[in-house]
């Protein structure tokens, strides 16, 4: 192995065992016995691909191949998904995604939006801070933030580290039910493949209905969690107003693209999300009257 990746490879086992527990590190240190760690010239795979990859894990092989140039900007992201992957009984999982053939002999391949995403979020959260990032990435890293922000930063690091894809939908479950659950993570999988400012040309219409539906369930989510811990007597009427007033105006009304703008939220939107949220309706009415004060 090369002497700086070795000295990476280093400094990710420091990082890894000092900001997690040894239960969410257990796939870590199973596969790092027998990991396999390679360089090799990758222009002429993308050249023809019209990709940018810059590495890649394997998770059957328990290898990763980074681009000898640029494997400085790739590989903790590798080294996570490396991290948080494993297989079983004729399945791959791999943080949130999964894919492979189930016992019922059905094809499966769903998570790998959020996942590549959140892998991308503690990649810059702990290695790589300062590197750049393209607009549509930037909004799906965004996304993944948020619902870490409903789920709990905690929680959901070692949800990703424990590949664990049905516990983040029964956390989800505790809010709204599992087939807008899937939807959203099914939307999240079309944005990360379609998302790209030289591929959209024909799909914007499509596009634009997915992020919108993916705001919206970020938004219902968000405000039925402070709703509830407002019954419950966890946060006063004015901390619900005010956290989720808050979390509704980060998130964009408008993305651009390259030389496409998409308009995925709206008035409109925060009403239904109201609506679903707040089963009362003089909440929901003082509510959109008081939310204006924290935009």
């Amino acid at each position: 192995m090369d002497k700086k990746i070795k000295k990476t490879l280093e400094k990710f086992l420091n990082i890894m065992n000092k900001n997690f527990s040894q239960e969410d590190l257990k796939i870590l240190f199973c596969n790092i016995k027998t990991l396999k760690i390679s360089t090799s010239d990758f222009k002429f795979e993308n050249f023809f691909s019209q990709t940018a990859t810059t590495g890649a894990y394997s998770v059957n092989k328990n290898a990763i191949i980074l681009d000898e140039a640029e494997y400085k900007d790739t590989i903790y992201h590798e080294l996570l998904h490396m991290a948080s992957s494993y297989f079983e009984d004729g399945m791959f999982y791999s943080g949130f995604q999964r894919y492979g053939i189930s016992s019922q002999m059905k094809i499966i391949n769903i998570g790998i939006g959020i996942d590549e995403c959140y892998t991308e979020l503690l990649n810059r959260r702990y290695f790589v801070k300062d590197k750049d990032i393209t607009a549509s990435y930037k909004y799906q890293i965004f996304i993944t933030s948020k619902l870490e922000e409903i789920i709990e930063k905690k929680r959901m690091e070692s949800l990703y580290l424990t590949a664990d894809l049905d516990g983040l939908i029964k956390e989800l479950e505790k809010y709204i039910n599992k087939e807008e659950i899937m939807e959203f993570i099914y939307d999240m999988d079309y944005i990360y493949k379609h998302l790209k400012e030289n591929k959209i040309l024909f799909l914007n219409k499509k596009i634009s209905n997915t992020l919108n539906s993916i705001n919206l369930f970020i938004v219902k989510v968000y405000l039925k969690k402070t709703y509830q811990q407002y019954l419950q007597n966890i946060i006063t009427y004015e901390e619900l107003i005010k956290k989720s007033s808050h979390f509704i105006y980060s998130i964009a009304s408008q993305l651009t693209i390259g030389k496409n703008n998409f308009q995925i939220f709206s008035q409109e939107d925060l009403k239904l999300c109201c609506a679903f949220a707040f089963e009362n309706d003089d909440i929901v009415f003082e509510y959109k009257e008081k939310v204006k004060k924290y935009k």
